[in-house]
């Protein structure tokens, strides 16, 4: 299991939409919270 770092719901890894953000993987729930979290990240 991961966890979404945006919304905070826990998923199996199989269905986590993964992102590589400032050189580290993230797993997210749904392509709107990877958006939403992009948002708050500075580049």
């Amino acid at each position: 299991m991961v966890e979404d770092p945006q919304c905070g719901t826990f998923l199996p890894l199989s269905e986590a939409v993964k992102a590589t953000i400032h050189g580290r993987q993230h797993y997210f729930c749904s392509k709107k919270c990877l958006k939403e979290y992009k948002k708050t990240q500075n580049p």
